[in-house]
């Protein structure tokens, strides 16, 4: 069953991705320009998505302990 929010519509949800461009997407532009963002593909089947996430996790651990 699922169960939607309270205040899940139109009015709300627009506002939650306002305030997610405003806050959240500079944040991320930083890091990008660091190279501390990896993008994953999340259309393949969950298992694939998770192997990825482990590789690009992983990798990047490596190359942080060099």
């Amino acid at each position: 069953m699922v169960r939607a929010r309270a205040d899940d519509n139109a009015a709300a949800i627009t506002k939650r991705l306002k305030t997610y461009n405003e806050t959240t997407m500079p944040i991320i532009e930083i890091f990008k320009k660091r190279g501390k963002v990896t993008s994953i593909d999340s259309t393949p089947a969950p298992a694939v998505v998770f192997a990825a996430a482990q590789t690009s996790l992983f990798d990047g651990l490596a190359a942080a302990g060099k």
